[in-house]
């Protein structure tokens, strides 16, 4: 009698774990537990924070005015048969061009007593993290909720031009890797085939161009963010396999 009563409530609490955990996939729910793949693109228009360290480049006075940039992304999703695939691995590979024009001083050098600059960049976001996704369930449809976080990994290209009294010099194009993290929350709605997404990113990663091991420390004493925060729109398409 207490075996079959410890049965039944086992059993009880399995379909209930089971009701929590439904897959949040924007194809239909298979009956069993899946492998899932997803495949998305993104894509965002924003004004770069470019945010620096304070004295980066040991001038007197410096004022800096940012374009406006746009960004892609291809989003790779891998969720195993558990959880009700609510855990997925993702993998996420984008480009993003920016640019920016400024003013610059050096008191103590009379020869650059005022100057203009600007700089072009093109960066490579890459990030592998893993997420959690949910299924609300409403009257019309469902929202699909998800948050995850993970490592950044962004090379880019920088060229920049200085000018001064109708001259212009052309530094030749720097190279370098910024490191960092990301985190990201993210709400989806099912519209055909897959999902309408809408995502706020913030990603922190830096770099100091290589120029503290060029130049000693002389020129950059802090690292610069090369991304920041990012608010996007995409679309996601999900297999069960």
């Amino acid at each position: 009698m207490h075996q079959n009563n410890f049965t039944t409530r086992m059993a009880s609490l399995t379909v209930l774990a089971v009701a929590l955990a439904l897959p949040a996939t924007a194809t239909s729910e298979p009956t069993e537990e899946s492998q899932r793949l997803g495949v998305g693109l993104k894509a965002a228009l924003f004004v770069p924070a470019a945010r620096t360290g304070p004295g980066e480049l040991r001038v007197g006075e410096a004022s800096v005015e940012r374009a406006m940039s746009w960004a892609g992304a291809l989003d790779l999703l891998y969720s195993p048969p558990v959880l009700g695939n609510a855990l997925s691995a993702r993998l996420e590979a984008g480009y993003s061009p920016l640019a920016g024009v400024g003013e610059a001083s050096f008191p103590a050098d009379p020869d650059f007593d005022a100057f203009q600059y600007s700089w072009d960049q093109n960066l490579i976001p890459i990030t592998l993290g893993i997420h959690y996704e949910q299924a609300l369930a409403l009257p019309v449809g469902s929202l699909y909720l998800a948050g995850g976080a993970g490592g950044a990994v962004v090379p880019l290209q920088s060229v920049t031009t200085y000018e001064k009294d109708g001259t212009s010099v052309q530094d030749a194009p720097q190279t370098a890797v910024a490191t960092g993290f990301y985190a990201a929350l993210e709400m989806g709605w099912r519209l055909g085939p897959g999902l309408v997404l809408g995502e706020y990113r913030f990603v922190l990663a830096k770099t100091d161009m290589n120029f503290r091991e060029t130049y000693g420390g002389h020129i950059n004493t802090y690292a610069g963010e090369v991304q920041g925060s990012l608010i996007r729109l995409g679309y996601r398409i999900d297999f069960d396999i």
